[in-house]
């Protein structure tokens, strides 16, 4: 007797972890990188949100009703190669949002501004794409309005051989997710429209 999960046609595939893709526009212009592409990401976060409670008591009663949405912080392991450099990519973009120290009480005035962070070449764009065996698209997050919150590049040891390590931490206003099927884009989650399902399903 054939089984859903004995027939070729109907084997069912599930996503996997290790198969997906970071982007990040800012690296793609260091070095000799031709693509956005970070072929040397070793994990990501997916982003995830809360729905916060605002708790109501009337006589010896208690309700609930939803509050706002958080979307969570997002984080991206990435090894560092010596070309393209990761870590003076990570400089670029903390500079490129408005870091600068004033060296002398007439120097720059300038300061760091969510402008600067998603609006210029600091962060343009983060998309982190679930890939299946054929390295096509299944799944793509878009971070919107992204800006780095912290990084850490690592320590030295003498007693390992680990390649080294910088992690990224970034906030975001919300993110969006589309949905593939045969490489076509067949559904769409974004807050600024509601969800939206595109009828001609490829089969």
């Amino acid at each position: 007797m054939a089984t859903f999960w004995s027939e070729k046609q109907n084997i069912i595939e599930p996503k996997r972890k290790y198969r997906f893709t970071v982007e990040i526009m800012a690296f793609g212009e260091r070095g000799d990188a031709t693509t956005s592409v970070i072929w040397y990401a070793k994990s990501a976060t997916i982003p995830s949100y809360t729905v916060t409670s605002v708790t109501h008591k009337f006589l010896d009663n208690q309700y609930h009703f939803p509050g706002h949405v958080e979307w969570n912080e997002v984080s991206v392991k990435m090894v560092d190669p010596v070309s393209p450099d990761a870590v003076f990519a990570t400089h670029d973009i903390l500079l490129n949002s408005g870091y600068v120290v004033p060296a002398t009480a007439a120097g720059s005035y300038s300061t760091m501004s969510k402008r600067k962070s998603v609006g210029g070449v600091a962060m343009v764009g983060v998309v982190l794409t679930q890939l299946d065996a054929q390295g096509v698209a299944l799944e793509k997050w878009t971070l919107n309005n992204p800006f780095l919150t912290g990084v850490e590049f690592g320590e030295f040891v003498y007693e390992g051989d680990d390649i080294r390590e910088i992690d990224l931490k970034m906030k975001y206003d919300w993110a969006t997710c589309e949905r593939f099927e045969n490489g076509a884009k067949i559904e769409e989650f974004d807050p600024l429209t509601g969800a939206s399902i595109f009828p001609n399903i490829p089969v």
